[in-house]
C-alpha cells in the first residue's frame, strides 16, 4: 500500500512511493507501512535487540508469534 504513509504521516513533501530503510552495516530492514508502526527484517541477532529495546511499542497482535521467536515465555 502506498498511500497510507505519505497519507497518514502528515509529513511535507509527501512520499508518492513506497518507503523501505535499509541499514547494510546493521544488518537491517525496516517498512514503515503507516503512523501506526512498521515492520522489520534482518539479523536475528539485531532483531532481538530491537525487540527488547522497543518491546513497549509492539502490537499486542503479534507479541505471542515474537515471543515464541525470540524464546520469550
Amino acid at each position: 500500500a502506498v498511500g497510507p504513509v505519505r497519507a497518514e504521516l502528515g509529513v511535507r513533501p509527501r512520499l508518492l512511493a513506497g518507503l523501505h530503510i535499509a541499514d547494510p552495516a546493521g544488518g537491517i530492514l525496516l517498512h514503515p507501512y503507516d503512523d501506526r508502526g512498521m515492520d522489520a527484517a534482518g539479523d536475528p541477532a539485531r532483531l532481538g535487540e530491537l525487540y527488547h529495546r522497543f518491546t513497549a511499542y509492539l502490537l499486542d497482535h503479534d507479541r505471542a508469534r515474537m515471543d515464541a521467536w525470540f524464546g520469550i515465555r
